[in-house]
């Protein structure tokens, strides 16, 4: 039975791409039917601009995007900035000095067009290359003194730090009392290449974000198909009217969503859209 949906926002990574950072080409086709009877469709993802240029070469979106963990909003295609939502310099400085007291494996710092990375003890092999072979592509620029990246490193909208192996916990724990201090949000993240944790402004999430686009396009939130498979989504996942979560979610991300697909890998966004009758 179809839905009465007029609006998809979908995260990218784990969701919308592969691993190989491709638009599995049967999502591709599904959301282009979904788009040409009339459905809005808009990526909700913690890409800064120069990181989601690969994927809108690959499907038109509908009009504007939300960056960075909801960040930024900016249009499409041509990127023009609507809104952003950036650290103070005194949060950003406190936050990158409280984080290199704690055991963690690399830090980066993002904004727009910028990521700047600083290396630390055990950066597991994939950051190297990142680092070293992503330069020119994803604006990366890698650091080895925190005050030239802090100095760097202006209108920042996001960091994220891996976690060493046996240290999760009690990063999560070091990291969730910085919110208080520091007015920001933190997020556990679980991926293939390691686990991570991602720290935006305090009003900077996808949950905010849905409404922000619900208010752009005119639609209630009851009218919103949710894609997600991360931690950065479950609020997203909750604030939908109807949200998938995909098959390689964790837990937790699967009981904040209203319905299971397969795997991004399968191409389970396409395979949800076609059991919805969309």
């Amino acid at each position: 039975m179809r839905q009465d949906i007029r609006l998809i926002v979908t995260d990218l990574d784990g969701t919308l791409l592969t691993k190989a950072d491709r638009i599995h080409p049967e999502n591709i086709l599904a959301l282009q039917r979904c788009r040409q009877r009339g459905i809005k469709v808009c990526p909700v993802t913690a890409r800064n601009w120069r990181e989601f240029l690969p994927v809108l070469r690959q499907m038109e979106f509908d009009e504007v995007a939300a960056l960075n963990n909801g960040a930024s909003m900016v249009e499409l295609p041509s990127g023009k900035i609507r809104e952003n939502i950036v650290f103070s310099t005194e949060q950003l400085t406190g936050l990158v000095e409280s984080i290199l007291t704690m055991p963690i494996s690399y830090l980066c710092v993002m904004g727009m067009e910028y990521n700047h990375c600083l290396e630390g003890k055990g950066a597991p092999a994939w950051f190297h290359f990142y680092t070293r072979e992503e330069k020119d592509k994803f604006g990366i620029h890698p650091f080895t003194d925190e005050k030239e990246l802090l100095r760097e490193s202006r209108e920042a909208v996001r960091i994220n730090c891996g976690l060493k192996k046996g240290h999760e916990q009690q990063l999560r724990e070091a990291l969730a009392k910085l919110e208080d201090v520091y007015k920001c949000k933190t997020m556990f993240m679980e991926e293939e290449t390691g686990n991570s944790i991602e720290i935006s402004p305090e009003r900077a999430d996808k949950a905010h974000a849905l409404g922000k686009l619900c208010r752009y396009f005119g639609v209630e939130e009851n009218q919103v198909l949710a894609f997600g498979d991360n931690e950065n989504d479950m609020e997203m996942l909750r604030r939908a009217g109807i949200s998938v979560a995909m098959g390689n979610a964790n837990r937790a991300v699967k009981n904040s969503a209203t319905m299971m697909t397969d795997t991004n890998k399968q191409g389970g966004v396409a395979a949800a859209l076609e059991r919805l009758g969309l």
